[in-house]
C-alpha cells in the first residue's frame, strides 16, 4: 500500500511518441508507438494521474502526468534496439526536466518504464542488453519490458508497480504471487526454463540465494 505519510512526490510521466522512423540525436532506426502510449495515458488517468502532452523535439511529444507519489517516465518502441536508442535520449530529457522543475531529492526517486512488443530475445546478447538496462540506475531507475502488446491488460502489467492495488476478493480466487513472478521474469530477459527452476527452488528452500 502507498502510505500517505510519504512525502509528496510530483509525477512527470514522459510518454514519447513519434510518427517517423527516426529523430534528431538518435542513431539507427526506431519507431515510438502511439497506440501503446494512448492506452498508457488512459490507464494513468483512471489511476488518478493528471496528464498533458508536451513537445519533446521535432514531431516527438511527451505525456506529462502528476500524482502524489512517483516521478515516472514511460516509453514504448517497436523493437528492443529502438527502445535502447530511445532510452538514451529520453532519459536525459527526463532528468533535465526534473532539474528544471527543481524536483530536489525527488529526482532520486524517478523511474523510466520502457516497453516494446518485440518478443523476448533468444540471443545471449539481447538478453544481456535487457538485463543491463534494468540494472542501470544512473540518475533514475529503469524498468524495461518486452512482449508488451497494445492491449490494456498488457500495458497495465508493465505499469503495475505504480498503480493502486486492486481491491481484494475472496482468498480462493487470489492469484499465486510466485506464479505471477514466474510469468513476469521472461519479460526481463530470463528464460522461461530458468524462471521455472528459480521459483521451484524458492518454493522448496525459501531462500533467494538458493534459487
Amino acid at each position: 500500500m502507498r502510505a500517505k505519510s510519504r512525502s509528496y512526490l510530483r509525477l512527470i510521466c514522459y510518454v514519447a511518441a513519434s510518427q517517423r522512423s527516426g529523430t534528431e540525436n538518435l542513431s539507427g532506426e526506431f519507431i515510438l508507438l502511439e497506440d501503446h502510449l494512448r492506452i498508457a495515458e488512459d490507464i494513468l488517468r483512471r489511476a488518478g494521474f493528471a496528464t498533458s502532452w508536451l513537445a519533446l523535439s521535432g514531431s516527438s511529444r511527451v505525456l506529462v502526468g502528476e500524482d502524489d507519489y512517483f516521478v515516472l517516465g514511460v516509453v514504448a518502441a517497436a523493437t528492443l534496439k529502438g527502445l535502447l536508442a530511445a532510452e538514451e535520449v529520453i532519459s536525459i530529457a527526463f532528468v533535465n526536466r526534473l532539474a528544471e522543475a527543481a524536483a530536489g531529492p525527488k529526482q532520486w526517486d524517478a523511474y523510466l518504464v520502457l516497453m516494446t512488443p518485440e518478443a523476448p530475445s533468444k540471443s545471449r546478447e539481447g538478453a544481456s542488453e535487457l538485463v543491463a538496462l534494468n540494472y542501470d540506475t544512473r540518475y533514475l531507475r529503469r524498468l524495461a519490458h518486452v512482449g508488451v502488446q497494445p492491449a490494456r491488460e498488457s500495458i497495465e502489467q508493465a505499469l503495475r508497480p505504480f498503480l493502486p492495488l486492486p481491491l481484494g476478493g475472496d482468498l480462493e480466487s487470489a492469484v499465486d504471487p510466485l506464479k505471477l513472478l514466474q510469468d513476469e521474469l521472461p519479460h526481463f530477459g530470463i528464460s522461461p526454463k530458468q524462471a521455472a527452476q528459480a521459483i521451484s527452488s524458492y518454493r522448496l528452500t525459501g531462500a533467494i540465494e538458493d534459487a
